[in-house]
């Protein structure tokens, strides 16, 4: 390939890239997302890339590893598009970490909804107490919290994790 067969080629990468960055602006508007989430979305944009190679690569005829093969340029392009978006808002400098996330989750309440059928809480809101490293929960019913932990009914409860459907995740008052 000669200099202006190059040129061509990477005029037309760079055209695709930048009509794909004004669609994205389109679609969004202006985004400033910390890096980290960034990543998570560049991630996201070479997960769907990775996923088109794989289906031309093991295309079951031709026609299909063509198809994939366009599938494949267009979420480079899409993967390229966002790292651009990611130097525009570093230049830009107008993101922000967002605050920090607890130490762990003895430092959030979390309120969920047990999911248990035949179980003895199935449908009631808890108060998740702690989670062991086995993914059981150690919960509490959310009418008992502050009644007398003495009677039987009012006693914490291992539930599966599975059962649970969180519905509030705050952080905790400082002690």
């Amino acid at each position: 390939m000669n200099l202006t067969e190059q040129s061509h080629t990477q005029i037309k990468a760079i055209n695709d890239i930048l009509a794909e960055r004004i669609r994205q602006d389109g679609k969004w508007g202006e985004q400033n997302h910390d890096p980290s989430l960034w990543l998570v979305i560049l991630g996201e944009e070479v997960g769907e890339a990775s996923e088109a190679i794989l289906c031309a690569r093991f295309a079951p005829d031709d026609d299909a590893a063509a198809d994939s093969l366009r599938d494949f340029r267009t979420e480079m392009v899409q993967v390229a598009a966002v790292a651009l978006a990611i130097v525009e808002c570093l230049d830009r400098g107008r993101w922000a970490w967002p605050p920090p996330a607890p130490a762990s989750w003895r430092d959030l309440s979390i309120m969920a909804k047990v999911d248990m059928p035949g179980g003895d809480l199935h449908g009631e809101d808890v108060l998740v107490q702690e989670i062991d490293m086995h993914g059981t929960a150690t919960v509490m019913r959310v009418a008992d919290v502050g009644r007398e932990l003495n009677k039987p009914m009012n006693r914490r409860k291992p539930i599966p994790l599975h059962s649970l459907s969180i519905f509030d995740l705050t952080p905790s008052e400082a002690d």
